[in-house]
Parts: structure tokens; sequence; C-alpha cells
């Protein structure tokens, strides 16, 4: 063979090889440009859903859902109606806001004295015709029942600060029928028709409503316990304690005690999340309510753009569903908080990848501690008027709690730190009633020092009025 024949030999296959990388290269650009031309056409669809796509949510939908929880029976008045007779207040008008906030807080606190100038106000409010009719139409609303609108695209609690104003007057008022009037009668009707606002507060079943629930019937148990030491005439503590416990079941009702507030928290997530284009987190919406709820506009939707970095539908419902759970296991309270440290417990966390910080982790820690506390003050009023009531009749206290079943309650007061009886013992003359309080610990009836922040024990049978507001 020629010295010809073996160049050609050789160069032959390398032109080749040339030819094949070439048309391989040529490929991979086709294949680069078109994955290049994909991405850029998944991007920008990407970008214009984001910035273009809004969630769709549905609070009719979901009024209508907490509506149906608790609906108020026959005969029930319009809520129209019911806040007109809330804010009728026309009998106290005149009357600096600082008479309910001190001088009425006076005539709960402090010793009677029909001399003091807020006990002589009271007297003229209470007697007058006004007070009278505006009281009376209270009593049939409360017991009547209304549907409470609820505005879950805001505040939907804009019209409980009047029950709390009625909370402090109908107080004073219970003291006021009992001290200047003997009419002890009366004096329950008042305890009565203030349970019956709490229930009816309660109705929607959400955290914060729960919470003004709750805080009525805390503040109507102080005032029960301070009745119990002081003169009084007979009060059948058996039927009290079966009216309130029938008026008041539902607000305790460990079955679904947040089922409202899990509809409300659907209704912040899926007014938060676009459903149709990819269940993802609208973040400038999230971040709009949640975070700069004034100026909801000033959040651009080119953060939405960062909508992957957050949770996507189904981890949003996960993470909630999970926090309400530990929430409602921490309300039933029978075994006690799921951790000692309950004061510094917040059963729902803030994430913002949720696209819900901020916007209920306060609210259900005060239930979680609130609701403990209004059962456990309940129970250890009632049992405060019975014993007191064994007291008169025996001229001894029992030296037990079963003592007072059936003739003086029909149940046994429940200490809700552990679903045990509450903790009673006689001391000499008189005795100790008192819950472990929410740390589950038995301190033998130790009070916390005040400026400690110590929890210990809540003891019922110490508590006297506290002294005149200055």
């Amino acid at each position: 063979m020629s010295s010809s024949d073996a160049s050609c030999s050789t160069e032959t296959p390398t032109a080749r090889q040339t030819a094949a990388v070439a048309r391989r290269r040529l490929l991979h650009r086709w294949v680069a440009v078109v994955a290049l031309l994909i991405l850029v056409g998944w991007l920008g669809r990407f970008a214009y859903l984001r910035l273009t796509l809004r969630p769709t949510p549905r609070p009719e939908y979901w009024v209508a859902k907490i509506a149906a929880i608790d609906p108020p029976g026959e005969g029930a008045i319009s809520a129209k109606e019911a806040e007109e007779i809330l804010e009728d207040t026309v009998w106290a008008d005149g009357l600096p806001p600082s008479f309910v906030t001190r001088d009425l807080e006076n005539i709960l606190r402090g010793s009677w004295d029909e001399s003091r100038a807020d006990t002589q106000t009271v007297t003229g409010v209470f007697t007058s015709a006004e007070f009278k009719n505006a009281r009376a139409a209270l009593v049939r609303a409360v017991e009547a029942g209304w549907a409470e609108p609820i505005d879950l695209e805001a505040e939907p609690y804009g019209r409980f600060h009047t029950c709390r104003w009625w909370r402090q007057w109908i107080l004073a008022h219970s003291r006021w029928v009992r001290e200047h009037r003997g009419d002890d009668t009366a004096m329950i009707e008042d305890w009565i028709m203030l349970c019956r606002l709490a229930r009816q507060v309660h109705r929607p079943r959400l955290a914060e409503t729960h919470s003004y629930a709750s805080t009525i019937l805390r503040f109507l148990s102080y005032e029960m316990i301070y009745t119990s030491r002081e003169p009084h005439k007979r009060i059948d503590t058996v039927a009290l304690c079966r009216r309130i416990d029938d008026i008041v079941r539902p607000v305790f009702d460990p079955r679904g005690q947040l089922i409202g507030e899990r509809m409300n928290q659907l209704n912040t997530i899926e007014r938060n999340y676009v459903r149709e284009g990819g269940d993802w987190l609208d973040v400038s919406e999230a971040a709009g309510r949640d975070y700069w709820p004034a100026t909801p506009s000033a959040v651009s939707r080119l953060w939405n753009l960062t909508s992957p970095v957050f949770y996507d539908w189904q981890t949003a419902l996960a993470y909630m569903e999970q926090h309400l759970k530990d929430a409602e296991a921490a309300m039933k309270l029978v075994s006690g908080p799921p951790d000692p440290t309950v004061w510094n417990w917040y059963p729902f966390g803030e994430d913002a990848l949720c696209g819900i910080a901020g916007h209920s982790s306060a609210p259900l820690t005060r239930v979680v501690i609130w609701h403990y506390y209004a059962r456990c003050w309940m129970d250890g009023a009632l049992a405060m008027l019975a014993v007191e009531e064994f007291h008169r009749d025996h001229g001894a206290y029992p030296d037990r709690l079963d003592e007072l079943v059936p003739d003086y309650l029909p149940r046994l007061p429940i200490d809700y730190a552990d679903g045990q009886t509450m903790r009673y013992r006689r001391e000499g003359d008189g005795f100790l009633l008192y819950s472990i309080g929410h740390d589950r610990v038995d301190d033998g009836g130790e009070k916390p020092d005040p400026y400690a922040g110590g929890v210990r024990d809540i003891v019922y049978s110490r508590e006297r009025r506290p002294e005149v507001l200055p």
C-alpha cells in the first residue's frame, strides 16, 4: 500500500468523526435552545400566574358554617335588636368613663358603704326606670338568644365591648340588690343573666369570643365567692349549680371547643391561597392582611415570585390542623396541660410559611389559660357557697367535700388542672378550698407571691373583697 493510500485511510475517519461531533453539537444546541425556550415559557407562565391570579375566598360560606354550629332556638331575636339592647345605655348618660373603670370597681371591691358618693350614684341609676327597662330587655334578650353576625374579613368582635360594660353594671347591681334591698332572688337572677350572656358571647365558638365568655364567668365567680363569706339569705345551692351547669355547659364542652376557630382559620388560609393555579400562597395577600393590615396595597405582587419558598395548600392545612388539635387537647384540661410550662406555651405558633403569622397565636394562648381559670373558678365559687350553706345549717364546716352531695351540691367540684376533686381540708374552725394550679403541682394550698411570678395554687377560701381603689 502506497503512502498516499495510507494517508487517505487515516484522514477519512477523522472527517467522519468531525462531522459527527458537529452534528452532536448542533443537536445539543437545539436541545439547549428548546429547553431554554421551555424554561423561559414556564418562568413566564409562572410569573404571569403569580402576578395575576388571586385567591377566591368564601367568607359568606364560612360565616354560614359558623352560624350553624350553635344557632339560637325558637323565639330568638335579631342581631340588630340585640345590638340596640346592648347599646341602650341612656341611663348612664352623664357619667364619666372613669365611673365604670374605677367607681364600679369600688362598688365590687370594697366594703359596702351607703354614704359613699359612688354608692349613692349607682342607687340613683338602679332605681331609675331607664335602667330597669334596659335590664329587663337584656334579660329577655339573653334568654331568647340571637345569631351573632361574624365578619371573618375583619375583627368579628366589635360589639363585645358592650358585653364587658354590661358585665360590670350587672355585677354591681347584683351586689346592690343584696346589700341595699336585701333581695337575694334578684341577685341570683343577675348571676344567671351573666351566665346566659357568657353563653351567648360564646356562640360563634371562636378563640376571642371564648375568651370573652370565660372572662365574664370568671368575674362572676369572684362575686359569688365574695358573697359566700358575707351576710345573705339562704341560697339553694343545688338548684343554682344545676341552673348554671345547664347554661354554661356548651361553653365548657370539650368536644369541638374551637370548631368555629377552625373554620375561621380555614377562611384565613383560603383567602391567602390561590387554588386554581397550583395551590400556592399569595404572599402579597397574606402579608398585606396579616402584617400590614392598615396598608395591604403596600405589598407588591412581585413577592409572589418567592411563593415556592412557602408552604403549599396541603402543608398549611396540616400545620393549622395540628396546632388546633394541640389547643383542643390543652383546653380539655382533664389530665392537665401538655406542658408544665403552659404559662409560656403557645399552642398555635406563628409561622410565616403558612401565610398566617401574627393571626391568632395570642388569642389561642389566652383561650387555653382563661378556659382553665373560668372552669375552676366557677366550680370553686359554687363549692364556696355550698360549704357556707352547710356551715349555716350545721354550725361547722364539712370534713370532706362529699358531705355536700346531694343536699348542697348535685356533684363534686372538679379541679380541672388534673380532673380530680377540688382540694379541701379543715383548718381549725375554718377550711381550705383550692385548685393545684395548672402547673399541676399540689403546694398544699400555698398561694403564689404576686411579685414572684409563680403559679402555685389557687386558694378560693382565702379570697376576700380587695381594698377600695384610691
